[in-house]
């Protein structure tokens, strides 16, 4: 068992108002690039198996390889998306292509608009850069957090969509991007899990506590309204 198929699998996502649709291409296993310097990836226990601390630690390991899938407690993302805690799904830039919808000066915010898609590059649609190409005259728009960080979003619905951090050329990985999870479709969602949180040391204690022993049984409802409880067990 593991966080992702060994086979070629593809993902699939975009933003609410489907504005920006993007498909990420995961080659098999074997031609995925390695994390250099990374610890090797805890394999998951099997379903059904509930592992104690120490017992976690003797799992089996295998290297880590993209996409790399997880928790992201760090301030800055959080307070960007406006979420307790993010969640990654972190690729090489090459494996994912982006189509998205040209601006519309009539457009009301809903559906799909009349002009043809417009097919884009991770670094065309991503990147810092991709301001002074075609790139402005879609849905796409960019905030440049930091001096070496780019996030995108949605401009018509708002979505929080990508981190891209310019890496130097000296660098001996390849530009990645950073998709939000929350953007994936959810058959997408199914196919893979987290295998690991990042930035616990910046996380708000009480997400941890959940994130480390559960939810402590808090109440549960199958929807918005507050009119009946699922049992909990």
């Amino acid at each position: 068992m593991a966080y992702a198929p060994s086979e070629p699998f593809i993902l699939t996502g975009g933003c609410f108002c489907k504005a920006i649709r993007y498909t990420i291409n995961v080659p098999q296993r074997e031609d995925r690039p390695i994390l250099p310097g990374a610890v090797d990836t805890r394999l998951p226990p099997l379903p059904g198996q509930h592992k104690h601390d120490d017992d976690r630690r003797s799992q089996p390991r295998v290297p880590t390889t993209f996409p790399l899938i997880g928790f992201d407690h760090c301030s800055d993302c959080r307070h960007a998306a406006g979420t307790v805690v993010q969640a990654w799904c972190i690729s090489p830039h090459s494996w994912v292509e982006w189509t998205v919808l040209p601006l519309h000066k009539n457009d009301a915010g809903e559906g799909d608009v009349a002009k043809p898609a417009i097919h884009l590059t991770t670094l065309e649609a991503c990147a810092s850069d991709g301001k002074s190409s075609v790139c402005h005259e879609t849905y796409i728009s960019h905030y440049k957090s930091s001096r070496d960080v780019t996030r995108s979003f949605c401009s018509r619905c708002g979505t929080t969509l990508t981190y891209y951090f310019e890496r130097p050329a000296s660098s001996p990985i390849s530009p990645l991007i950073d998709i939000t999870m929350g953007s994936l479709d959810e058959e997408s969602l199914e196919k893979i899990h987290p295998e690991r949180q990042v930035w616990w040391d910046s996380g708000i204690g009480w997400m941890k506590g959940i994130m480390t022993w559960g939810d402590g049984g808090v109440m549960r409802h199958a929807k918005g309204t507050l009119m009946d409880e699922i049992a909990s067990g």
